[in-house]
């Protein structure tokens, strides 16, 4: 068995101890039992997005006219995955900080049994957002990054002053005591010249 794989969410035994439970069960049943299981997530909740980033689907997918899914529709797919055995969800988009019912749509994964991540281009993290997603039950955000300088992630992004605006969020999010990850996209631009 790996526990390295599993490590992440040990982290959280005092603030989610049934979170472990689960994590525990689970392994144990694929493990032993071979009951295949659900362990992730990925919900893509919204296709609308503030930035214009050239590299990004979410804004085709915009416009090809799909439907987002109804809070009742995420509701449904919240309770067949737990009925799959999942252990983290991670919301998406698009932005998911732009979707009027984000709150509401954590609140329907089980915040004490769940791993909750959240993917964000960092434009609407203010401290009382962070403050905000902490107490719906949010552990992880994770924050795009084009680049280590900040007029150049700014420009990818078409948004100016961005760069700082995540700099900051990071500090709200690492002093709320949640997890916080930058992500980039490595091209083959970014190696050559070093940035990377």
């Amino acid at each position: 068995m790996n526990i390295k794989r599993y490590k992440k969410y040990f982290k959280f035994a005092k603030r989610k101890p049934l979170l472990v439970l689960r994590v525990v069960k689970n392994v144990i049943g694929a493990r032993f039992v071979k009951k295949p299981i659900l362990r992730k997530l990925e919900l893509a909740i919204t296709y609308s997005c503030q930035c214009k980033c050239k590299k990004c689907s979410s804004s085709k997918l915009k416009a090809s006219g799909l439907k987002e899914l109804s809070l009742d529709e995420i509701k449904s797919i919240a309770q067949q995955a737990y009925s799959l055995g999942i252990f983290q969800v991670n919301f998406i988009g698009g932005e998911p900080l732009l979707h009027k019912d984000l709150i509401e749509i954590i609140k329907c994964f089980k915040a004490k049994k769940t791993f909750l991540s959240m993917s964000t281009n960092g434009v609407l993290l203010t401290e009382v957002k962070i403050k905000e997603l902490k107490r719906a039950g949010m552990d992880y955000i994770k924050i795009s990054l084009d680049s280590p300088l900040g007029t150049e992630h700014d420009q990818k992004r078409g948004w100016p002053g961005l760069f700082k605006v995540i700099m900051q969020a990071v500090a709200f999010i690492k002093a709320e005591g949640l997890l916080c990850e930058l992500s980039t996209v490595v091209t083959n631009e970014s190696i050559a010249s070093g940035k990377i």
